[in-house]
């Protein structure tokens, strides 16, 4: 994911020198600021680096530069599962497209497509698990005025009262724990071909660095590893779309099979009594 840092570097430096002026003070330098983010990401401090970077490109407005945030901004994401990190890659993500746009000498369009196609991938999950919100019950009928009491007659005891909303309530217990198990699954399997798919860029970065080296580099090996990336992309997308999705729906539909168990137990139920004459029937109908 570094290989970019010498040539950003180098550019930062050719920038900033540009950039001075006779008789007037020197501003925050874009390659030092580039540098020191770069510090800060090989000890680990992900936060610091990505904040360093983005004062270098304010100063430098060198496009480069968002490749690093929008990588690293994801990397923030997958240890701390701030979903604001994956807002922040994709919008420099995105600027950095219409850069590219502008220039494609500036970088691979492709893999910038395949990074943001991946945090786009999970923010719709995100997005998608928010909404999953059961609705509120509604509020329960006001209960009718109590009919006169019949007079008492001895005979059988009347049925227990049977709870007719028990089993929409366990079907929507049921539907909701399956539904969050396929989100968890999905995600599961999402992530591991998205680290596998992250792994193939890297190796392409690492050849694509060798080919500007001057180094032979077969081109069969690159459209391999491009074939690889697409495939663990798609696999990863399906897995977070479809299985994250179904599950979405499914916890979303308990909920409402829940909603309803609940309001038909606190209706009445149907009962059937001897009476003088025949037969008493009481309850909602």
């Amino acid at each position: 994911m570094r290989r970019v840092l010498p040539v950003c570097l180098c550019l930062l430096v050719g920038f900033s020198q540009a950039q001075v002026h006779a008789f007037e003070p020197a501003a925050e330098d874009p390659a030092a600021l580039y540098q020191q983010g770069e510090e800060s990401y090989q000890s680990g401090d992900l936060r610091g680096a990505t904040e360093k970077w983005e004062q270098a490109y304010a100063a430098s407005q060198n496009p480069l530069i968002l490749y690093n945030l929008g990588k690293t901004y994801r990397e923030l994401y997958d240890k701390r599962g701030d979903a604001e990190d994956l807002r922040r890659a994709d919008r420099v993500l995105t600027s950095l497209q219409a850069a590219i746009e502008a220039d494609p000498t500036i970088g691979d369009a492709e893999e910038i497509a395949q990074i943001r196609a991946d945090v786009t991938t999970k923010l719709k999950a995100i997005d998608a698990a928010s909404q999953a919100i059961a609705p509120e019950p509604e509020p329960e009928p006001e209960p009718e005025p109590e009919p006169e009491p019949e007079p008492e007659i001895e005979g059988p005891n009347p049925p227990p009262t049977v709870d007719r909303g028990q089993p929409l309530r366990k079907a929507g217990v049921a539907t909701m724990v399956t539904g969050g198990v396929l989100v968890v699954v999905g995600a599961a399997v999402g992530t591991v071909f998205l680290l596998r798919g992250r792994d193939t860029t890297d190796q392409l970065d690492n050849l694509y660095i060798m080919r500007n080296m001057g180094i032979e580099v077969p081109e069969s090996e690159l459209e391999s590893l491009r074939n690889q990336g697409k495939q663990a992309n798609l696999a990863a997308g399906l897995s977070l779309g479809l299985a994250g999705g179904l599950g979405v729906i499914a916890i979303a539909a308990g909920g409402v099979l829940w909603a309803k168990g609940k309001r038909r137990s606190a209706e009445p139920a149907v009962s059937v009594l001897p009476a003088p004459g025949g037969l008493s029937i009481s309850g909602r109908f």
